[in-house]
């Protein structure tokens, strides 16, 4: 059973529109995968009294997320040092 009971498009024009697009996504994915999103973490946090009041509250707030998030920023500190 087929899903798509149109045949694929032929016009030449649309075909250069699909593999332009393609190959911008493909690209735009390319420069994203080398981005670090923990880069620099220690500085948004003017001082360590300041990050560990924050570690402090993730700690009381007792979802999961938020023992994710404290575990992410411990580790990250962990590593800086």
């Amino acid at each position: 059973m087929r899903i798509n009971g149109h045949d694929r498009p032929r016009e030449a024009h649309l075909m250069a529109v699909i593999k332009d697009y393609n190959n911008r996504r493909r690209h735009e994915n390319e420069l994203n995968a080398f981005v670090d999103r923990g880069l620099d973490t220690e500085a948004r946090f003017g001082t360590f009294k300041e990050f560990q009041r924050t570690i402090e509250i993730l700690l009381k707030t007792g979802t999961f997320v938020a023992y994710r998030t404290r575990m992410n920023l411990l580790i990250s500190q962990y590593m800086l040092l």
